[in-house]
């Protein structure tokens, strides 16, 4: 795994969740147009991520079910 700083962060709305979950990305620079395309598809994506606030993690990765997703976007690491 990378320990680079995050490239992004991301905002997703998932099924079953009453607040938004929020994760830094790493090793890739995310747009609208792939979120889009992984919710539209249903994909089983692999994110490289670290969790978003309270203690600092080390990246893994992560494998998102973009079919439980019904909203996202990317956003700038503060």
């Amino acid at each position: 795994m990378t320990n680079e700083r995050p490239t992004g962060l991301l905002y997703l709305l998932v099924v079953g969740r009453e607040t938004e979950l929020v994760i830094r990305m790493h090793d890739i620079a995310l747009n609208t147009d792939a979120i889009t395309g992984w919710t539209s598809d249903g994909a089983i994506q692999p994110l490289v991520v670290s969790l978003h606030g309270g203690q600092e993690s080390q990246p893994s990765t992560l494998l998102l079910n973009f079919t439980h997703v019904i909203g996202g976007t990317p956003g700038p690491v503060p």
